[in-house]
């Protein structure tokens, strides 16, 4: 059992209570965009400047009924070698723990530095889907052992930072806007302040007067509220969101356009 095994490698890192001092380690997830009834996968990444024996990565993908998650490979992984290599996360239960486990035997096998893949998400997603966007980000909990970690070669522990991906879902383009160049008609910037308490500006751009709608989500995927939605004039914009009544947190915000979705992430701290 994946917990089991878990279990008997805190063994060797409690052996350890120095942290890894001047190492970079990175984890990193893809961005990908999809079509309605479409299979595919998106990659979970590390990068990392010393060789790692070991990586847990908590990890939550949000809820939509468009999008089916199939099944988690390592077939492609950098972790090769005499680890043991687990995934918690499947359809029913979209949070869990990407798991690579070395061998208590020694020598500790570690996987090398420079970094690569650790595992992909293969999914698919519904023949009706609708435009949305699935965020896939980290998740902590207060215990010691619950959290984004990883392991040197001598058995320090390394703390990564995190970049979330997710999946968006558009509708097929049709041949006739083949050639339309989303970038060039419209922008979606970063909020300002970031982090922000409570309040936060968000400004997009339109090359030509557009419908659009700017929309707010939690890290499960769930509409917060609907800051626009009606047709603007060309030019630059600003939009204020009061999140007041809400936690801290990660939140999403999204551009809807006629040529296009742009998507964001922001940090509230209270």
């Amino acid at each position: 059992m994946p917990s089991r095994l878990f279990a008997k490698t805190l063994v060797f890192f409690t052996l350890f209570v120095a942290t890894g001092l001047g190492q970079t380690v990175s984890v990193q997830v893809e961005t990908k965009d999809v079509g309605r009834a479409t299979a595919s996968y998106l990659r979970i990444l590390c990068d990392n400047d010393v060789p790692l024996a070991g990586l847990r990565i908590p990890l939550k993908i949000g809820a939509s009924s468009d999008i089916i998650i199939d099944s988690v490979s390592f077939q492609y992984t950098i972790a090769i070698g005499n680890f043991s290599l687990w995934a918690q996360v499947t359809d029913a239960d979209r949070e869990g723990f990407i798991d690579v486990i070395p061998s208590l035997n020694p020598p500790i096998p570690t996987f090398p530095a420079g970094g690569g893949e650790i595992c992909r998400i293969h999914f698919h997603t519904t023949t009706f889907a609708a435009d949305a966007y699935v965020p896939i980000d980290t998740f902590y909990h207060p215990t010691l052992y619950e959290r984004l970690d990883a392991s040197d070669a001598s058995g320090r522990t390394i703390y990564p930072s995190f970049t979330a991906g997710g999946i968006q879902i558009r509708q097929a383009t049709s041949v006739e806007d083949g050639n339309v160049e989303i970038p060039e008609q419209f922008s979606l910037r970063q909020n300002f302040p970031n982090p922000f308490n409570p309040s936060t500006q968000i400004v997009f751009s339109l090359k030509r007067s557009d419908h659009i709608r700017l929309d707010v989500y939690d890290v499960a995927g769930h509409r917060l509220t609907t800051l626009a939605e009606d047709r603007y004039s060309s030019g630059e914009h600003v939009v204020i969101w009061d999140a007041g009544s809400q936690p801290s947190g990660v939140y999403f915000y999204r551009l809807t356009t006629n040529f296009g979705v742009l998507t964001r992430k922001m940090l509230l701290i209270k």
